[in-house]
């Protein structure tokens, strides 16, 4: 007991404290204080001083909330910060003149600033991958899922959607693996480029990979418990205000699904 006591008077010894220097400050600034403020003793002024703090600091606390969830980049992470700022729609925000930049006019661009391999190049030109070139296959998917900045990864992206239609082997195993990697571990920017960078049949390669996947490394497991255990570990990957986000992952849930059906042969 004696210690609340202590405790008490000495909150009561600081609110005097802080009520006579507002008092002192007040009467150096020369402000007239009404008769019912004067005759409030200093304890009572420090507690309403603090009191008119606390609601300032709330209401700057508020408007800080309001301006972040207005934020442009709150929409958008995933190192988390650099890459959810990279899935905003890269073909609609890169204009020029207002005339809207294609997919393919992005890679060239990438391609006349960086160093590319010769296999990424062809690929991109929309010739058939050479499957003999081991490490240069494995690279494309190493530079899309781990690539540093978010241009890289959308260029890599796009390049190994391209070759998705000559899959096969090793490297449609790897192609399963690494896209599965990628869109858990970023979500947010998997879905933007898989919804803008390329078109319906590119799409549906991408999900005959991921289904793929979920049929080698669940063999034995029925359709329905493996999608619930997919589904509910991508959705818990977004992030709950990305609507954009969650549509697309939705989506691709659904085509996942229906391919997985057909590869363990579980038809509706």
């Amino acid at each position: 007991m004696d210690r609340i006591g202590d405790a008490v008077q000495g909150l009561i010894n600081l609110l005097d404290m802080i009520g006579g220097l507002v008092r002192k400050a007040l009467i150096r600034k020369k402000i007239r204080l009404n008769e019912e403020f004067r005759s409030r003793d200093n304890t009572w002024l420090g507690a309403a001083t603090l009191l008119v703090l606390g609601l300032f600091v709330l209401f700057l606390f508020s408007c800080g909330q309001k301006a972040g969830q207005n934020s442009p980049y709150n929409a958008s992470g995933f190192d988390t910060a650099k890459d959810e700022a990279a899935v905003q729609d890269t073909v609609q925000q890169a204009r020029t003149g207002g005339v809207p930049v294609t997919a393919d006019d992005l890679a060239e661009a990438y391609m006349a600033s960086h160093h590319v391999s010769d296999l990424a190049r062809s690929v991109a030109h929309g010739n058939k991958i050479d499957l003999n070139k081991d490490m240069d296959c494995l690279i494309l998917l190493d530079s899309m899922h781990n690539g540093i900045l978010p241009d890289t990864r959308s260029f890599y992206f796009w390049v190994v959607s391209k070759s998705l239609k000559w899959s096969d082997g090793y490297y449609a195993e790897g192609v399963g693996n690494t896209a599965t990697s990628y869109l858990f571990d970023r979500p947010a920017e998997f879905l933007s480029y898989w919804s803008h960078l390329i078109g319906h049949e590119e799409r549906d390669l991408w999900a005959y990979s991921l289904a793929g996947e979920q049929a080698i490394e669940t063999e034995g497991y029925p359709a329905d418990t493996v999608m619930l255990v997919f589904s509910d570990r991508l959705r818990s990957t977004m992030r709950r205000d990305d609507q954009e986000s969650r549509r697309a992952g939705d989506l691709l849930i659904a085509k996942v699904d229906s391919t997985l059906r057909l590869l363990k042969q579980e038809l509706p």
